[in-house]
C-alpha cells in the first residue's frame, strides 16, 4: 500500500530576465497515509480540490503579472499561433511569446511553463498516491478525476514540448522526445537521472491514465463542473488519440464523449449574450469541464491577474482596460463569413456589414475606445465593465462539446467525407455554409472552422503543432494588424513551438536532453 506521497520536481524561482544560481529543492509531498483517508470523504475532498483550485490561482514565482495559472498557458499557446494580434504597447505582458524572443533556457518565460505544469502534476500525484483497492467507490471516484487532470497536463505537457522537426532548428538527438515521467513514486534520486520520454511511451502512460479515470468514475456523481468526469475521460481520450494520429480510436473516443456529457452546442444567444456570453457555465449546456471563479477567489481580488483582465475588451478594469487587446489577425477574419454570428466576436472594421451595434449603442462597448478586430468573444461576468468584484467573476472553459464534433469532422473529412463538418456548421453556426472542398482542402476547411471556434480557448495551438501542412503561421503581409516586430510568415512548423525546459530543470536532471533555443530564428517579413 502507498502511505506517503513521494515526487520529486524542480522549483525555480527568478527576479530578473536571465535565470542565475537557483537553489535545487526536492520537496516531499503529502505526510498523510491511507489509513487517515479511510472512512474521511471530507477531508480527501479537500485535498482533490486543490487540484482544479490551482488553475485559477495567480501565482508569483516571477513577480510577472502574466502569471494568471492556466489562463495564461491558453494566452502563451495563442500568442505562439497565428490568429491573434496584440497591440505593441508597454502593458503587454505576453508580447515576448508573441515576437518569439527569450524563449531559451536562460530566460524567466520558459520557467514559468515548466513551475506551473510541475506544480500541477504534483498537485494531482498528490491524490493519486492513494489509489488503493482499499478506498471506497467515494475515494476512488475523486481518484479518478485526479487520473484524468493528470492526463490533461501530461497531455499539454507532453504536445507542448515534444520535439519535432522543422527549417529553423535542427537536434535529431531530442526529435520524438517529450517530458519526463513526474509519477507520484519518484525519489530524488530519479528525478535527478529522469530522461524525456520518446511520444509513444508517454502516449501509453497517459493512455492508462484514462483508463482509470473512466473506471473509477463510471457511474459516480459529480463534483462539480471543476472535475473531470468519465465523458471528459473520453474527451481527453479523443484528444490524446489525435495527438497520437489514429484518428478513427479519435472520432470514436468523441462520439463517447458527446454521447456520456448530454452537452449541446452553443446557440447564439448563448455565444453573443452581453451578459453571460463565455463567463458563465450555468447558462448554456456545452461546458464539459470548466474553471470558475467567486468574488472571494485570488485571482479576482488582484483585479488584474485573472483572465478577464487580459481577455474581456470591454472592460475598464485590468490590463484590457489598459489597452492591451486581444485582436483578430485581420486575414483570419477576412476569411470568416459574415453569416456565421461567431464573426460578432470581433469588433467589426468601420463601414463593413457587420458594423453595427449587437443591442444599442453603448451598452455592450464603447467603440471608440477599441481597436478594430478587438475581441468581444469573452464578456465580463454580468456585463460589468467597471467593477472588477463584479466583472472578473468569470468561468472558463477547459473542455467544450464543439470539440468533439471538430475532432469528428477532420477524422471524416481525412477520409474524404465532409458530412460531418456540414451537418455542424448548418445545425450550429451557419445555416447558408455550404463546402466546395475535397481532399487536402476540406481538412483545412475543418480546421479553418475549428480555429474560429475556439479563438483564444488554447486549443488549436496542437492543431498547428501537429500538422502545419494545413494552419499555418502566416502573420506579414499588406494590411497586417500584427506589430513589426511579430510580423513572421513561417516555412513549415514554427520553431519555437518545441518548448525549452528552463536552465534548473537540465542543471538538476542532466539526463534531459533540452530543445534548441528558437529565439528570433525566423526572418521578420520584408514587406513584399
Amino acid at each position: 500500500m502507498k502511505n506517503i506521497f513521494k515526487f520529486a520536481f524542480t522549483l525555480g524561482l527568478v527576479a530578473s530576465l536571465a535565470v542565475g544560481c537557483i537553489k535545487e529543492t526536492f520537496p516531499q509531498g503529502g505526510s498523510a497515509t491511507n489509513d487517515q483517508f479511510q472512512g474521511n470523504n471530507q477531508a480527501f475532498e479537500s485535498l482533490v480540490r486543490g487540484i482544479p483550485g490551482y488553475l485559477m490561482t495567480p501565482t508569483t514565482h516571477a513577480g510577472q503579472h502574466y502569471e494568471l495559472g492556466y489562463p495564461a498557458m491558453v494566452t502563451i499557446r495563442e500568442m505562439l499561433s497565428n490568429d491573434v494580434a496584440i497591440n505593441n504597447i508597454g502593458y503587454e505582458w505576453f508580447g515576448a511569446w508573441h515576437e518569439n524572443t527569450y524563449q531559451g533556457e536562460n530566460y524567466i518565460y520558459g520557467q514559468y511553463i515548466w513551475n506551473f505544469y510541475s506544480e500541477c502534476v504534483m498537485n494531482a500525484n498528490k491524490v493519486i498516491a492513494f489509489d488503493s483497492e482499499e478506498n471506497n467507490s467515494v475515494i476512488r471516484n475523486m481518484i479518478g478525476s485526479a487520473y484524468a487532470f493528470r492526463a490533461l497536463f501530461w497531455l499539454d505537457m507532453g504536445q507542448m514540448y515534444e520535439f519535432k522537426a522543422n527549417n529553423y532548428t535542427s537536434k535529431p538527438i531530442v526529435e520524438g522526445l517529450t517530458i519526463p515521467h513526474m509519477h507520484e513514486n519518484l525519489t530524488e534520486d530519479e528525478a535527478r537521472n529522469n530522461p524525456r520520454l520518446p511520444k509513444a511511451e508517454l502516449v501509453e502512460l497517459i493512455r492508462a491514465d484514462l483508463n482509470k479515470a473512466i473506471e473509477y468514475t463510471h457511474g459516480q456523481e459529480r463534483m462539480g463542473i471543476q472535475f473531470p468526469d468519465e465523458a471528459v475521460a473520453y474527451g481527453l481520450l479523443a484528444r490524446l488519440e489525435m495527438w497520437n494520429e489514429d484518428y478513427e480510436a479519435a472520432k470514436a473516443a468523441a462520439q463517447k464523449a458527446i454521447e456520456l456529457s448530454g452537452c449541446t452546442p452553443l446557440t447564439e444567444a448563448q455565444w453573443t449574450s452581453t451578459s453571460t456570453g463565455f463567463n458563465d457555465v450555468a447558462s448554456q449546456n456545452s461546458w464539459m469541464l470548466a474553471m470558475t471563479l467567486t468574488d472571494e477567489s485570488p485571482a479576482v481580488k488582484t483585479g488584474i491577474l485573472n483572465h478577464a483582465s487580459w481577455f474581456c475588451s470591454e472592460t475598464y478594469f485590468g490590463y484590457c482596460g489598459a489597452g492591451a487587446y486581444r485582436m483578430a489577425d485581420a486575414n483570419f477574419y477576412s476569411m470568416i463569413s459574415d453569416k456565421d454570428f461567431r464573426k460578432k466576436s470581433w469588433k467589426a472594421p468601420e463601414g463593413s456589414k457587420l458594423d453595427v451595434p449587437m443591442i444599442p449603442k453603448g451598452t455592450y462597448y464603447d467603440p471608440s475606445v477599441m481597436p478594430e478586430l478587438a475581441g468581444i468573444k469573452f464578456r465580463p461576468a454580468n456585463g460589468n465593465t467597471d467593477d472588477y468584484l463584479v466583472g472578473a467573476v468569470s468561468d472558463f472553459p477547459l473542455m467544450r462539446v464543439e470539440e468533439m464534433y471538430f475532432i469528428i469532422a477532420e477524422c471524416d473529412a481525412r477520409n474524404g467525407d465532409p458530412s460531418s463538418l456540414y451537418d455542424f456548421m448548418t445545425t450550429y453556426r451557419n445555416p447558408s455554409y455550404n463546402i466546395f472542398y475535397e481532399g487536402e482542402e476540406l481538412v483545412s476547411e475543418v480546421l479553418f472552422q475549428k480555429r474560429v471556434e475556439f479563438w483564444m480557448e488554447g486549443i488549436v495551438f496542437f492543431d498547428y503543432k501537429r500538422c502545419p501542412e494545413y494552419v499555418e503561421i502566416y502573420r506579414g503581409y499588406p494590411g497586417t494588424n500584427h506589430y513589426p516586430d511579430c510580423q513572421y510568415n513561417v516555412d513549415g512548423l514554427a520553431p519555437w513551438m518545441n518548448i525549452c525546459f528552463v536552465m534548473t530543470v537540465t542543471n538538476q536532471n542532466p539526463a534531459l536532453i533540452n530543445n534548441p533555443d528558437p529565439s528570433q530564428t525566423v526572418p521578420y517579413w520584408d514587406g513584399n
